[in-house]
């Protein structure tokens, strides 16, 4: 690193630019909005840098030398990258361009990535969005080598070293399809126990879920007769007969009335809530915080 770096800031910098322009040390110190003294001094400290006088008195003002001739159109880009830096800051979704590459399960993406991305279309018409499968055996090494930069999920399966941000809160609903036999308004616990049912076990494809263990609890048991791998599915499952299901709201979403109904669970079953988590390297960036920001402001229901 050569030796005056160290003492060359951007104020020194953008006193040299003003005083190239203006060719005048008066009113480069009206431009600046400080004392003529202040850019004597500051063109004291330029002249030690540079080792060259700069800028050399004449008859209207200062001229500059063929050295202060040479540094003139580094020093502005410098100085407009400082300013590009600092603008930075203030981020532009309409002219803002990037890729944002987000991990979710499959009814996330559709009941919660696709309003995202509709309104990416209409506010950031320059950010590219590619939707990964959730892996949750590999949600980790995944932001560690930089193939995703977001995932929605639940606590249990975020890393505890990521940042994380809580979303909402996903109720469990029981669903079947709309010309369902059950007609009534509402769904006892006896009512949901003599329907056969579907149950998603992701992973191991075994007939048992979080209602089974509550269920458990009570003294209880529901015929399950399905098991699938993703509540898209067991939705899909239950729309095309009269077995019914357990999933999460979110779930349900992007189905008519005319396709499935939905009641509240008839036994208490803990809600898990839905949060984003990412790795440190982008919690600064600009595009990034705003793309959380608007996730949430979406998800705030």
């Amino acid at each position: 690193m050569h030796p005056n770096l160290a003492a060359l800031d951007m104020r020194l910098l953008l006193a040299f630019s003003v005083i190239s322009d203006e060719g005048n040390v008066t009113r480069a110190a009206e431009r600046l909005g400080v004392s003529q003294q202040a850019v004597s001094g500051m063109l004291v400290r330029l002249r030690e840098l540079f080792d060259d006088p700069l800028f050399v008195r004449s008859r209207h003002g200062v001229t500059a030398t063929p050295k202060a001739e040479s540094l003139a159109e580094g020093v502005k880009r410098l100085i407009q990258g400082g300013e590009s830096l600092l603008q930075s800051r203030s981020f532009d979704p309409s002219t803002a361009e990037g890729t944002l590459t987000i991990s979710a399960l499959d009814y996330v993406q559709r009941g919660i990535l696709i309003p995202f991305v509709n309104m990416l279309t209409s506010h950031a018409p320059n950010i590219r969005v590619a939707f990964v499968p959730f892996e949750m055996e590999r949600v980790a090494d995944k932001f560690y080598q930089r193939e995703i930069d977001l995932a929605i999920t639940i606590p249990l399966y975020a890393p505890e070293e990521l940042n994380s941000r809580h979303l909402f809160d996903d109720p469990w609903v029981c669903v079947m399809r709309a010309k369902h036999p059950h007609r009534g308004k509402s769904l006892s616990l006896d009512q949901f126990l003599q329907y056969d049912q579907v149950v998603v076990s992701p992973h191991d494809l075994t007939f048992q879920g979080a209602a089974d263990d509550a269920l458990e609890l009570m003294g209880k048991e529901r015929r399950v007769v399905v098991s699938v791998t993703d509540f898209l599915v067991c939705c899909h499952t239950v729309e095309k007969s009269d077995l019914i299901a357990v999933v999460p709201e979110v779930a349900t979403r992007f189905f008519r009335k005319d396709q499935l109904r939905t009641y509240p669970v008839p036994f208490e079953l803990k809600t898990h809530p839905m949060i984003a988590v990412w790795p440190h390297r982008v919690d600064a960036d600009p595009l990034h915080r705003w793309a959380r920001e608007e996730l949430a402001r979406m998800t705030s229901w």
